[in-house]
């Protein structure tokens, strides 16, 4: 027996019925420094979650924030 194959236009669209997940918003990162909570750190990925502390200079995960 032969299955479907899947195009490949749609073999990597994300599809979900999920309601949660469909009104989630994109993750924030703070920007507070998780070694000297200084305010101030600059970004080492697109999203932020990667960051610099300007002060230290230690690269730390960055936490998630509800802002």
């Amino acid at each position: 027996m032969k299955s479907a194959q899947t195009s490949i236009t749609d073999a990597y669209q994300y599809k979900t019925f999920s309601p949660y997940i469909n009104n989630m918003k994109s993750t924030r990162y703070s920007v507070v420094c998780v070694f000297c909570s200084h305010k101030e750190s600059t970004p080492l990925m697109t999203d932020g979650s990667f960051r610099n502390c300007n002060r230290c200079k230690k690269q730390f995960k960055a936490l998630v924030t509800n802002k």
